[in-house]
């Protein structure tokens, strides 16, 4: 492996590009942008992009270059403004062959109308003009277009993370939501362990019943939290303390949940359905559950948090597009 990296370090030094990070590089032959994408290092597999005049339509002089060239080693194709060319297991392929193969796109590119005009491909200014590579997509950009993307692209990320007060209005709604999926989880349970007749008080919380109790439990969890953690994300709370926010709505949720869980079993047993004793009465069946009843619930509470705290945290990425 470290071979194909010396290999194509050598490569991208022929060729005179500059590495962009650990799996691109971008530069200009002649006057065409193009990149390099590290695809694979064993088998060596890369992918070039080359810049090409988005309103030409005739592409067949450029393909016609791969006609005796095998699909399984390479592959070019045309897609809204670049030919991308993708070389597949080059460990038998010289430095040379493969610059070679390059000059030859590159030559019929420039030969025809997929060629570009001189300068920025944004404003057509002649002065301080450099390739710039996004995600494998080489373009050469003046500084003022650059300085003029990034802001642009800084406020729509801005505007996209940014919190609406609709969104903050539908939190307690998704709130008693998960409140109600936490009675419905929990009254589910309950009829499984009734239906097979299960006494809580005899499962021995061994590797097996903690290993079902994490996978449960954080699966139910992470459902939970990322209801209330992706709503308040977008919501205009999430300038307020969002971690801080998030488990403490967690908490109301599961709270609220557990208090109406409580009063259904009062419907159940007396045919009272009564949210107010359900809510005094809240610390005296916690009290009365069994150890491994407890720590189900207090297990799906942290996963839940946990969730929340991911998907609060979580920022909507704009790429900048040159």
């Amino acid at each position: 492996m470290q071979e194909e990296q010396i290999r194509v370090m050598q490569l991208i030094n022929e060729i005179g590009f500059i590495v962009v990070d650990e799996a691109h590089a971008a530069g200009q032959l002649s006057e065409t942008p193009v990149s390099l994408t590290l695809l694979s290092n064993d088998p060596l597999q890369l992918m070039f992009g080359f810049k090409v005049n988005s309103s030409c339509r005739d592409t067949s002089s450029l393909l016609n270059i791969m006609a005796e060239i095998s699909g399984d080693q390479a592959k070019l194709s045309v897609v809204d403004g670049f030919a991308w060319l993708n070389l597949y297991d080059l460990n038998g392929a010289t430095t040379e062959a493969i610059i070679y193969l390059l000059q030859q796109i590159v030559t019929s590119i420039e030969s025809s109308n997929l060629r570009l005009d001189p300068g920025c491909l944004k404003c057509g200014s002649m002065e301080q003009n450099q390739i710039v590579c996004t995600q494998g997509r080489p373009s050469r950009v003046c500084a003022k277009c650059i300085s003029t993307t990034i802001k642009k692209t800084q406020k729509l990320q801005l505007e996209a993370n940014r919190g609406n007060l609709s969104t903050t209005f539908t939190l307690p709604g998704v709130c008693a939501f998960v409140a109600s999926l936490w009675v419905i989880f929990w009254m589910g349970l309950d009829f499984f362990l009734s239906f097979y007749r299960v006494n809580q008080n005899r499962i021995e919380i061994d590797h097996y019943t903690t290993m079902f109790i994490l996978c449960v439990t954080g699966v139910v969890g992470y459902c939970f939290g990322m209801c209330i953690g992706a709503t308040l994300q977008k919501s205009r709370l999430l300038s307020k303390a969002p971690i801080t926010m998030g488990i403490l709505l967690v908490l109301i949720a599961c709270l609220g949940g557990e208090i109406a869980y409580i009063a259904l079993n009062f419907l159940g047993n007396i045919g009272v359905f009564e949210i107010k004793l359900a809510a005094q009465m809240l610390g005296v069946f916690l009290m009365q559950y069994s150890a491994l009843h407890l720590l189900f619930k207090l297990v799906l509470v942290a996963f839940a948090g946990g969730a929340c705290i991911i998907w609060t945290s979580s920022k909507e990425i704009v790429e900048v597009k040159f």
